[in-house]
């Protein structure tokens, strides 16, 4: 499968263009022209590619060398960064006990919640995240019970399960694919809290549906990705919380970066900025800077986003029952829209039950295997990532034929 130039944004388009006319040995163009096209292509490639030279500002400042003005402007016009503490990232192989949930091949569906809690303890202390921060392994422990129980089991896919899932599965990318290399300490301990809480509360309705019933949250988020508002903030409360706050011996620069990595990666997730998230990984992918901040968070967010859709990339067995399970959960809410008297959803009207591998070869296509392909572009060790999706949409289109019989 090949990346589908359908989900090219202009930016994406215009970079291409470049690229094809710089790399044809045969132009005539004058190397003047290429040499600026070398340039903007160079600028295309940032991940700020709408905020402009902040040094350049500060040139403009009368009187020159004024830090209480250009502290002012910093923060006035979002250019402030977090402190960077430490720059270097995990060098590290898994213990025995671990190495198998570093795999792909691990599945959560045939284990009870209970079971996973020792898992993610594991986790936290074998990546070293428990000592380097100096996190309370009580605190840890009531952290992840707390979250734990603010997922609702009664939803056959947004519950706590699906959770771990998503955080087993960065865990597979941090160490099998190598992606830790790429990271710093504190984006790791970011991103692993924020896998596990990127679906807290969710009440198994989407973010059209709160809109479109003017719920409390869209209101309150002012339609603008409720459920994703909705779930920072609610993570943020128990991270913080007394007897649960697990940042609470970080410096102020940690926890200004943990704090903006962890709202980022989990605002990304809402799938309606799927596109723009593979968008800004595309365009620092070939020229990453593990000492950009604003590349960690882009990569961070592209992982998130990855783990959150990486039930194709499973197993066919394992991929199928999630897939049954995000069924059953649209069914709910086709039954909510129907009683409402509005427009069921696609893929949500339980009277179609056979749209199911229509949905997922659609959701492989053109979401999945989007992000999948960069994935394994720039972590080479995950590429068998993308031998169980061919795998499994080729099973898919065989139960769409079937059907169609």
């Amino acid at each position: 499968m090949g990346q589908r130039r359908s989900l090219e944004t202009p930016l994406s388009v215009i970079s291409r263009t470049i690229d094809d006319i710089l790399g044809d040995r045969e132009n005539q163009l004058p190397d003047t022209v290429l040499e600026s096209l070398g340039d903007i292509q160079q600028l295309l490639h940032t991940s700020n590619i709408y905020k402009p030279d902040i040094s350049q500002l500060f040139n403009d400042i009368e009187p020159t060398n004024d830090p209480l003005t250009e502290r002012w402007l910093m923060e006035e016009l979002g250019f402030g960064e977090a402190v960077i503490e430490a720059r270097e990232g995990p060098n590290w192989e898994p213990s025995a006990q671990l190495s198998g949930l570093a795999s792909l091949k691990f599945s959560v569906i045939d284990k009870g919640d209970e079971s996973l809690l020792p898992l993610l303890l594991s986790m936290f202390s074998d990546l070293g995240i428990v000592e380097r921060f100096n996190i309370n392994k009580d605190s840890l422990r009531k952290f992840l019970c707390a979250v734990r129980d603010a997922y609702h089991s009664v939803n056959p896919y947004h519950n706590f399960r699906h959770a771990f899932d998503v955080t087993q599965c960065l865990y597979y990318y941090l160490v099998t694919g190598k992606a830790m290399e790429y990271l710093c300490y504190i984006d790791i301990f970011a991103l692993i809290v924020a896998t596990l809480i990127h679906d807290i509360g969710h009440p198994g309705l989407n973010n059209a549906f709160l809109v479109a019933t003017e719920s409390t949250l869209a209101i309150r988020y002012n339609d603008t990705s409720p459920l994703e508002n909705f779930h920072c903030c609610s993570g943020w409360q128990i991270i913080t919380q007394e007897g649960t706050n697990i940042i609470e011996n970080l410096t102020s620069g940690q926890r200004a970066e943990f704090r903006l990595m962890l709202t980022n990666t989990v605002l990304s997730s809402d799938p309606a900025r799927t596109v723009e998230v593979i968008s800004k990984f595309e365009g620092i992918m070939n020229q990453y800077d593990k000492t950009s901040h604003s590349h960690r968070l882009v990569f961070g967010q592209f992982l998130l986003k990855c783990a959150d859709v990486s039930n194709p990339v499973r197993a066919f067995p394992v991929s199928r029952y999630w897939a049954e399970m995000i069924q059953s959960e649209f069914f709910l809410q086709g039954d909510k829209e129907r009683d409402l008297g509005i427009p069921i959803s696609p893929f949500m009207d339980r009277d179609s039950p056979e749209a199911l591998p229509r949905m997922q070869i659609s959701f492989l296509d053109y979401v999945v295997e989007p992000l999948s392909s960069r994935l394994v572009a720039f972590l080479p060790d995950t590429n068998e990532v993308l031998t169980n999706l061919q795998n499994n949409r080729t099973t898919w289109a065989k139960y769409l034929e079937n059907a169609s019989d």
